[in-house]
């Protein structure tokens, strides 16, 4: 039986590892039935229009060292990953920008790949891009 298991945990990783770089499978990442990817979500509001916080958030992520693979300006949604480091596989950044009432709402999700464990690395991703921010707004 643990043959079994190991083949299917082994066949997991390989189906993850060919996904990992599609924005269709945000919703597999980011599942909480996905129980072999550490996935962390954060909300942050904004004063800025969604269009102006589009283009600041493609300008910080790249200064951040993310990789962006994909934006959507029309829906406000970035894909965005980090590299491969001695405590991850590398993560997925998904940003999804939305505008209710007066204010823009960020949802900022960072999910290692094939790790139950992040090791801190998700929640240093979105302090890493929230410091870039906070740096690209002083002059």
């Amino acid at each position: 039986t643990w043959q079994i298991i190991s083949l299917l945990i082994a066949a997991l990783f390989i189906f993850s590892l060919a996904i990992k770089n599609v924005v269709w499978f945000k919703p597999y990442f980011t599942s909480k039935f996905n129980i072999l990817s550490s996935k962390e979500r954060y909300q942050k509001e904004f004063d800025f229009s969604k269009e102006i916080l589009f283009e600041k958030l493609i300008e910080v992520l790249d200064n951040a060292g993310f990789t962006i693979n994909k934006t959507n300006k029309e829906t406000g949604e970035i894909f965005a990953t980090s590299s491969i480091s001695w405590s991850s596989w590398g993560e997925n950044i998904y940003i999804e920008i939305n505008e209710i009432n007066d204010k823009t709402i960020i949802d900022f999700y960072s999910v290692c790949f094939i790790q139950i464990i992040s090791w801190g690395k998700n929640k240093r991703n979105y302090d890493k891009f929230l410091n870039e921010f906070e740096k690209s707004l002083t002059i």
